[in-house]
């Protein structure tokens, strides 16, 4: 009852299970996750770098896909999946660099800080800082700021309505170029 586009990642997720996840285990968690990363598509440009966190925070590693300076191409603040706790945004990469040249667009995704080691409110200020990175650097990466969306799968999706909802709340004080949105009241 697999879908067939999915059953050789399924199938590949059977033949190497998971360890239970603890507190203990946390890292090894994390780990076996990493038994899924596909090399880079060739072509398709990616640059990692390191971005200035909040005030008082880490700095914030994201991964730029398909930049092009002087261009002026939609851009994707993507949150990668990982139950809060695991996953990373390089091992999506292929996936990413695929659907930036679909799409003919730049995609930034956040190395977000992980639970239990962080609380939900330290990733979130991440994927902020990775949301209002690629609006100041628009011209650089080649990115129109006014055409910028969220994305993100699993616990990655929950981020990117999180962010969302972050950047319509602060958007007077940080200058973020957003459509007239009724408040959530």
């Amino acid at each position: 009852m697999v879908h067939p586009q999915l059953r050789t990642m399924a199938a590949v997720m059977l033949a190497q299970p998971f360890p239970l996840l603890t507190a203990a285990t946390v890292q090894d968690f994390r780990f076996a996750m990493t038994r899924w990363r596909q090399p880079p598509l060739p072509g398709v440009s990616f640059d990692k770098r390191s971005i200035k966190g909040i005030a008082g925070g880490p700095d914030v590693t994201v991964f730029v896909v398909n930049a092009r300076a002087g261009a002026n191409r939609p851009g994707i603040l993507r949150a990668h999946g990982g139950g809060f706790v695991a996953g990373a945004a390089e091992l999506d990469l292929p996936n990413l660099q695929a659907l930036a040249l679909k799409l003919d667009c730049v995609i930034v995704t956040v190395e977000y800080r992980l639970a239990p080691e962080v609380r939900w409110n330290g990733s979130c200020e991440d994927n902020y800082v990775g949301l209002l990175w690629p609006q100041a650097q628009a011209e650089q990466l080649g990115i129109d700021r006014s055409r910028i969306a969220v994305m993100g799968e699993s616990a990655g999706g929950g981020h990117a309505a999180l962010l969302a909802l972050n950047a319509r709340s602060r958007r007077g004080a940080v200058g973020i170029s957003m459509p007239d949105l009724p408040d959530a009241g």
